[in-house]
């Protein structure tokens, strides 16, 4: 028996096949196999009946492929992974994975077999290879953007310059695509998290150039410790004595990215591929393509040599509504930081600290140096690629004092500044507020007023970065407008 699956460029089926070689060295206990994984293939020979051995063992071990959670009482219950297309609840609330092949794999592990290197006048539309019988028909579980939906077909194939029809397709899936994507469901390398309030899982499949270096990733995606016997997320930090888990899909993968480097102390090259899968019984799963730029992993990793963590600052943030937290608010805020930090997007990031519905900004006093650190991510984040000095930001976080100071009763000129769309409406903005430093009532203190010509002087300098000092300017001005707010309301 000789096998050779190259790879496809496509997302699913490269993890697949990453996957499938993962398990085939687990399970190979005594080593009968020749399994070599390369930068572009994977190959495979050996005893035909060996393979049909290994793989009935590895079909038999992951039956059942659930969450394990031990009641107070002593009871075990078994919990589904929602996400995942072929886990199946059963009576007595047991769960199975719901393919023949792992309900009866003595079966039909060897059906499947002894069709791989039957060569006939078909072509797989995944593999592009012959092959004669199919073993069934292609579903989601195989390939999980299988639908009758044409918009959302994810199946790239071509018949006379149009794609192919889903029963063209359906019925075109060579037995070793069927076997590899079935099993793609089967790991504990990958990342995932669940929202039950929308009624979507979400899973994070990495891309590479090759095959080995994926490889090598996912192993150590293995040994950062992912917790796979939970059911909404194998991603959680410990925070303030107890576990926590991450408010959405970016800040779930921000908080990977901190805990990967911490633990393999490198940077990882690598892209994402994000399913969005619906938990109910249509899924049209959608796919969203994401790439992380090397200078906000660059920033992650800062953080780690300082033994500090960008997601637990971002967590730090809270949003407050009539004195109390709004931790609706505030968990969807934490995960629009990650989402804009991770797209390195300056402006999205900075409007998040506006006062939103009445709701002001503070910061959790068991992070009690969390100014220093978020200045600190300022710095690696905007002021050292424009060139421009740490000292520069205390003239930005003094003029911002001074806007929190002059929006404390009135907040028109705060959202004028949040407006500005021209360096002309800058200025504009600018002499307005030395405007208002005139009034008499203004409370002055802590306010340095030649900072403000400060900012004139570093704005002339670096014209070409004004929309960069603006941002600046809205998210220290809603820092200080929060704090000089809470002061008010407290006669402090």
């Amino acid at each position: 028996m000789d096998l050779t699956i190259s790879k496809t460029n496509d997302c699913w089926f490269d993890n697949a096949i990453e996957n499938f070689y993962s398990l085939l060295l687990t399970f190979d206990y005594n080593q009968k196999l020749n399994i070599c994984l390369n930068e572009f293939d994977l190959k495979i020979s050996g005893n035909e009946n060996d393979f049909i051995e290994i793989l009935d063992n590895l079909f038999e071990h992951h039956k059942n492929y659930v969450c394990i959670k031990k009641e107070e009482n002593g009871e075990i219950k078994e919990f589904l992974k929602d996400f995942i297309l072929i886990q199946k609840r059963r009576k007595g609330l047991f769960i199975n994975l719901n393919p023949i092949l792992f309900k009866n794999s003595k079966e039909e592990v060897p059906k499947i077999v002894h069709l791989l290197n039957e060569k006939g006048s078909k072509h797989c539309v995944i593999c592009d290879n012959s092959f004669k019988k199919k073993y069934d028909k292609l579903t989601q579980a195989v390939y999980p953007f299988t639908t009758k939906i044409k918009s959302l077909n994810g199946v790239r194939s071509y018949k006379n310059g149009m794609y192919y029809s889903f029963k063209d397709y359906e019925n075109n899936i060579c037995p070793l695509c069927f076997l590899i994507g079935i099993l793609g469901w089967v790991t504990e390398k990958l990342i995932y998290w669940t929202d039950l309030n929308r009624k979507k899982g979400y899973l994070f499949l990495p891309k590479s150039r090759n095959l080995l270096e994926l490889y090598e990733f996912k192993e150590d995606c293995f040994n950062v410790s992912l917790l796979n016997n939970q059911r909404l997320s194998n991603i959680n930090i410990y925070l303030n004595g107890e576990n926590k888990f991450t408010e959405g899909k970016f800040s779930t993968l921000l908080c990977f990215y901190s805990r990967f480097i911490l633990e393999c102390d490198y940077v990882p090259n690598i892209d994402w591929d994000i399913l969005e899968i619906p938990l109910g019984s249509i899924k049209n799963i959608r796919v969203f393509n994401f790439d992380v730029n090397y200078l906000i992993l660059n920033i992650i990793k800062d953080f780690i040599d300082k033994d500090e963590d960008v997601y637990i600052l971002f967590k730090s943030i809270l949003f407050f509504n009539n004195d109390c937290v709004d931790w609706g608010l505030t968990k969807q805020i934490v995960e629009n930081l990650a989402e804009s930090f991770l797209n390195n997007d300056f402006r999205s990031f900075s409007r998040n600290f506006l006062p939103k519905n009445g709701s002001k900004i503070l910061f959790s006093s068991k992070n009690i140096n969390f100014l220093e650190y978020f200045d600190l991510l300022i710095y690696l984040w905007r002021l050292r690629p424009m060139s421009i000095k740490k000292e520069d930001l205390k003239t930005i976080k003094s003029v911002a004092n001074i806007v929190a100071k002059i929006s404390v009763h009135n907040s028109n000129l705060f959202y004028k500044l949040d407006k500005i769309k021209t360096i002309d409406g800058f200025w504009s903005c600018l002499r307005e507020i030395s405007k208002k430093l005139l009034n008499p009532d203004l409370d002055k203190s802590k306010i340095k007023e030649s900072s403000l010509c400060d900012l004139i002087i570093l704005l002339k300098t670096n014209e070409g970065n004004w929309k960069e000092i603006r941002d600046l300017l809205i998210i220290y001005s809603a820092v200080y407008f929060s704090i000089n707010s809470r002061r008010e309301l407290n006669g402090d």
